[in-house]
Parts: C-alpha cells; sequence; structure tokens
C-alpha cells in the first residue's frame, strides 16, 4: 500500500469510530513504510553527494591534464627521423622521445651484440633480417653513436 492510500484507511478508521487498537495497528504500519521511504532518500542522498564528488574530482583531473597540455613545458614534439652511419634513428613518443636505433631494412629495433670471441661488437637488427650495421667501439656502445647524432 502507498503512503496515501495508507493515509485514507487510518482517515476512515478514524471517521468510523473504529477501536483505537486498529487504528494504532495501521498507524504502525503507516509509519513503518515512512520510515522506508525516509532511509531509500537517505540512501539516495549518500548515492548523489558520492556521484558529485566523483564528477568534482573527474572534472579537477581534466582541468589538470588540460593546464599541463597547454603549459609551454609540455609542446608536443614532433616525431623525427634521421639516418646516421647507416642506422635509422628515431625520436618519437613510442621511444620516449629519445633518440633509439632501428634497422633500416625491416624497421625493428637493433641491439648492441659483442661478439663471441670479445674482439668486436656490432650493431645488429634484433629480427636477424641479414642487415648487419656497423662496428662499433668495444669501449662505447650505440650510445656513443646517438651522441653523434646532430641536433
Amino acid at each position: 500500500m502507498n503512503l496515501i492510500a495508507h493515509l485514507e484507511y487510518v482517515i476512515g478508521l478514524v471517521e468510523g469510530s473504529a477501536p483505537q487498537a486498529e487504528i494504532k495497528s495501521a498507524l504502525l504500519a503507516m509509519r513503518e513504510e515512512v520510515e522506508g521511504y525516509e532511509a531509500a532518500s537517505a540512501n539516495q542522498a549518500s548515492l548523489n553527494q558520492k556521484h558529485s564528488d566523483e564528477v568534482s574530482a573527474l572534472s579537477k583531473q581534466i582541468a589538470d591534464l588540460q593546464r599541463q597540455n597547454t603549459s609551454p613545458e609540455s609542446k608536443p614534439q614532433r616525431e623525427e627521423k634521421r639516418i646516421h652511419r647507416g642506422i635509422e634513428f628515431r625520436k618519437t613518443s613510442f621511444t620516449g622521445w629519445q633518440w633509439q636505433p632501428f634497422c633500416p631494412n625491416c624497421g625493428m629495433p637493433v641491439n648492441d651484440v659483442t661478439m663471441p670471441t670479445g674482439k668486436a661488437r656490432w650493431a645488429l637488427c634484433s629480427k636477424h633480417c641479414g642487415w648487419t650495421g656497423v662496428e662499433l667501439d668495444l669501449r662505447g656502445s650505440i650510445d656513443a653513436i646517438i651522441a653523434e647524432i646532430p641536433a
């Protein structure tokens, strides 16, 4: 029974001079229904507040990200490619905006490999596509070649 129907029922009991026990029972049932509505309302208010807090937090995060993206130090960088000493170097978001070596034949990353004899070091394709790369200084590494790339 909804609250209005309960109220009309209690009014009918009072107007019809029903026994007090019956009126009291109807009023207690109505009270339980009102308490149920109050609990549901409080729960809804709690959910609304939680939702509002989440929306506020997300709005703040979006504003912070927008501020970061418009600050001078966060200018979008351009992806670059250079060929130096026969190796393709890329500087992209994929490489963390650092120069990284790639095979000019197949585009896979290049490894800095010391030969089993320990007397030579080479830049070799990680896919083993057949590209040999360049011999590296035994004391240096691919980083020494990256340091040579003009700005």
